[in-house]
């Protein structure tokens, strides 16, 4: 499986507020966010799982760091949404 975002691509993310809500949009299932993680640092991931206070994040290629590598992430660690993404030599 290739990755979605590959190497030289650019990403146009939406910033939460300080309460980590979205202006426009809240967060679902599928969403791409970024997230600062304790271990691995900002990291650019999809959502698989919602519950109340975290999220379960994916990555979406094989050699990426999985879901159970991660463990669960705090809604307050969503830093941006993914809005709109442009592969590389696109600009």
């Amino acid at each position: 499986m290739y990755p979605l975002l590959l190497e030289d691509s650019f990403i146009i993310l939406m910033a939460c507020n300080k309460n980590r809500k979205f202006y426009s949009q809240a967060l679902k299932i599928g969403d791409l966010v970024q997230c600062q993680h304790d271990i691995y640092g900002s990291i650019v991931k999809r959502i698989r799982q919602i519950n109340d206070e975290t999220l379960l994040l994916e990555g979406i290629h094989e050699t990426s760091v999985t879901s159970e590598q991660m463990g669960k992430v705090y809604k307050s660690q969503v830093v941006a949404k993914v809005i709109y993404t442009i592969g590389p030599g696109k600009l």
